[in-house]
C-alpha cells in the first residue's frame, strides 16, 4: 500500500517482464477501482445508517459514474471535450472504459477508445456501451461494428448525435443494437451544461443554436460556467468527479 493506493514496485520493462508488469497494472488498477468502491458503499451505507440523504452521484448506476468520471478525467486532466464511456458485459460489469481524446486526435473519441480496449475474452454481442453524449456517426458506425447489443446516452448531441443510424440500413440492422436516449433529468443537465462550457470557452459556436434549444437551462449554464472561468478553477481544486457532479446538480438541478 501507498498513501492509501495499491502500487506495483518498478520491473524489467524488457521482452516478457513487460508483458507482465503491464498485467500487473490491470489488475492493480482493477483491485483500486475495487477498493475505491468498497470505500464509496461504506460511506453511503455510513449515510443511510444516519438518515442522510442520499447523494445525486450516489443516485447513479455505477455505469454512468464511471462514464461520467472518464469524461471529467478528459475535460480536467486532459484538456478534452467532457465525454466518457464505458462497456458493461452481460452481467452489468464494466470491462471497458475510454474518454475524449480528440484535442490531440480527432479520431480519439470516448467511444471508440472504450470499444478497442474490450478484452478479446469477452463476447461483445452481449456487451452495451454507456456514454455521456450520444454517439457521432463514428463512434455509432464503431458500435455497429463491434457488434454490441445496445447503447445508452446521458444527453443528445442536438448536432453530430447519430443513433439513428442504427436503423439506417440493412447491414446496420443485421446485428440489433437497442439505442437508449436519456432517462436522468439531472446527468442530463450537467453533460449539455459541461459540454456547452468546453465548447464555448474553445469558440466553437457553429451549434449554438442547437444546443440552446434542445436544452435552454443546460446551455445556460454551460454559458456562465465559461464566463466565470469555472474550468480553470476546477483543474486548480483537483475536484473528483463526484464532488463536481454534486456541486454542479446543486447548483443547477431542476
Amino acid at each position: 500500500m501507498c498513501a492509501g493506493k495499491l502500487c506495483l514496485g518498478p520491473v524489467d520493462s524488457a521482452g516478457t517482464d513487460n508483458a507482465i508488469y503491464r498485467l500487473g497494472e490491470g489488475i492493480v488498477a482493477r483491485a483500486q477501482r475495487a477498493l475505491d468502491e468498497a470505500r464509496r458503499s461504506k460511506a453511503r451505507e455510513g449515510r443511510r445508517r444516519k438518515g442522510t440523504t442520499m447523494s445525486p452521484w450516489d443516485a447513479l448506476s455505477r455505469p454512468w459514474q464511471a462514464a461520467f468520471a472518464e469524461a471529467i478525467a478528459a475535460y480536467l486532466r486532459h484538456g478534452s471535450a467532457p465525454i466518457g464511456a464505458v462497456v458493461v458485459d452481460a452481467r452489468g460489469e464494466i470491462v471497458a472504459r475510454g474518454g475524449n481524446g480528440a484535442s490531440t486526435n480527432r479520431l480519439s473519441h470516448a467511444e471508440v477508445n472504450a470499444l478497442a480496449a474490450i478484452p478479446t475474452r469477452i463476447d461483445r454481442s452481449k456487451c452495451e456501451i454507456y456514454t455521456t453524449l450520444e454517439p457521432c456517426p463514428m463512434c455509432t458506425g464503431a458500435i455497429r461494428m463491434s457488434q454490441l447489443r445496445g447503447v445508452h446516452f446521458a444527453a443528445f448531441d442536438p448536432s453530430a448525435g447519430f443513433t439513428a443510424y442504427l436503423q439506417a440500413n440493412e447491414f446496420m440492422r443485421e446485428f440489433p443494437c437497442s439505442s437508449h436516449p436519456p432517462t436522468n433529468i439531472a446527468l442530463e443537465l450537467v453533460i449539455v451544461s459541461l459540454v456547452t462550457e468546453y465548447r464555448k470557452r474553445a469558440g466553437h459556436d457553429r451549434w449554438r443554436e442547437r444546443w440552446t434549444r434542445y436544452h435552454p437551462q443546460g446551455a445556460a449554464c454551460g454559458g456562465s460556467l465559461a464566463a466565470s472561468g469555472a474550468h480553470a478553477e476546477w483543474v486548480a481544486s483537483s475536484l473528483t468527479p463526484e464532488q463536481l457532479y454534486d456541486h454542479l446538480v446543486s447548483v443547477g438541478a431542476p
